[in-house]
């Protein structure tokens, strides 16, 4: 069942994958965009995604029945995959209206299953043990996506014939878009027999209380107020030597296929690193872990300013290396605070299940658009892509010393409560 739940995570990582790291180059280089459009079409797809995130998890706590969480997928994966598809397609052309139709009908499929696969976990994950091995599934299957796409765009990006090159991203879409339903069907069918929690709607709960009133409650929490600007910091700045790779590499290495090996060895650092990460998770809480990821990350962006000057594929090689295996560790806690904050409700509390969800990946989602278009800010204002290759190490290094910062400014970020400790341990 855990392995089930968590293989819907592979489709979802190919798409997320796609739109963060080659699809702003997609548009520029190969669609005809320009950066402004190209970043103005991202930002503005990831914001209205990000909100509907939150109104489609306001609307399951307050008014979905006990499947409305699977519900949500099988309506939502469909969506997301035939809209992936037409955004690549050779029919869809250079019709830029077509191709932003395309992005926000994948989009809004991505929110629907983002929000019930996503909050599927917290039925999942009940135990220390539970949670773990979910977690670490969860990732192992992502990294394995992600790895496909860096894969796939090493391929086409190296491709010299226009058509060819036009069919075969066509095809791969096609693929990635079948993957994305089969693997979500997969992880609602193995979840299909979990029982959901007492069903307290928020109109039971709080009578008379608006999704405003029920917002303020959340934020009124200092430990999830922490999480989202810890996920706001996250999303927006540390992804962007991701969001840049192809600029990177045509930059740095004069090759922008180089991106997609790239990010094939990130993601498999990723997923050869997630076993040292959950072994360290039941000794140490999942704050300083994130703390950890983000001094490894540190030392991994310096590395790389070595290598835009020393050319050297060992050098490459290491970089990639430790920035993939602190991106794991980033995941896996990030994930595993998510989780806490919502399980250590005490009893008096009332239990909303996907409003949590559904505001922290709307932060998440807000501020990935925000970072995208800064990436697509560098672009179209430099005509060398040396600038967005320099942004592309600058901006994590300092979203690295942000979070770092807030984690150590919070006394309750250091220690978790012992009961959150022993109920969960990521």
């Amino acid at each position: 069942m855990q392995i089930g739940y968590a293989s819907g995570n592979l489709g979802k990582s190919i798409l997320w994958a796609s739109f963060e790291s080659f699809l702003l180059f997609y548009l520029v280089a190969i669609a005809g965009f320009s950066a402004w459009l190209a970043g103005g079409v991202l930002a503005a797809a990831m914001i209205w995604d990000g909100l509907a995130d939150l109104a489609v998890a306001y609307g399951t706590d307050r008014h979905g029945k006990a499947n409305a969480l699977a519900r949500l997928v099988l309506v939502g994966a469909p969506l997301g995959a035939i809209g992936f598809w037409l955004t690549f397609a050779p029919a869809t052309g250079h019709a830029w209206p077509a191709i932003v139709a395309a992005i926000l009908v994948c989009r809004l499929g991505y929110t629907l299953c983002d929000i019930g696969h996503n909050t599927l976990l917290v039925r999942v994950a009940t135990g220390s043990r539970a949670a773990s091995l979910v977690s670490g599934f969860r990732l192992i299957f992502s990294s394995i996506g992600g790895a496909l796409v860096g894969i796939a765009a090493a391929r086409l990006f190296g491709m010299r014939d226009v058509a060819a090159q036009r069919e075969a991203f066509g095809i791969c879409a096609a693929i990635a878009g079948a993957l994305y339903l089969v693997t979500l069907l997969i992880a609602v069918g193995a979840t299909r027999r979990l029982p959901a929690p007492s069903p307290v709607s928020a109109a039971a709960a709080a009578p008379g209380k608006t999704g405003r009133h029920l917002l303020r409650s959340l934020w009124r929490q200092p430990g999830y107020r922490l999480l989202l600007g810890l996920i706001a910091v996250q999303a927006g700045l540390l992804p962007a030597f991701n969001r840049a790779l192809p600029f990177f590499g045509t930059a740095v290495r004069g090759d922008p296929a180089w991106a997609g090996y790239a990010l094939a060895t990130i993601t498999l650092a990723q997923s050869l690193s997630l076993p040292l990460w959950m072994a360290a998770s039941r000794h140490v809480g999942p704050a300083r872990l994130l703390a950890a990821a983000h001094l490894l990350a540190l030392v991994a962006m310096a590395s790389m300013i070595l290598l835009s000057f020393l050319h050297d594929e060992g050098w490459s090689r290491m970089s990639l290396v430790l920035l993939g295996t602190a991106q794991a560790g980033m995941n896996l806690a990030i994930w595993a605070l998510l989780a806490l904050s919502i399980q250590s409700r005490s009893p008096g509390q009332m239990r909303l299940e996907a409003l949590p969800v559904g505001l922290f990946l709307a932060v998440l989602k807000c501020a990935s658009g925000l970072g995208s278009s800064v990436i697509a800010v560098l672009v179209g204002s430099f005509r060398g892509w040396s600038y967005v290759a320099g942004g592309a190490i600058i901006l994590p290094m300092m979203g690295c010393l942000a979070i770092l910062t807030l984690l150590r400014r919070d006394p309750g970020a250091k220690r978790p409560p012992p009961a959150a400790r022993t109920r969960i341990s990521q």
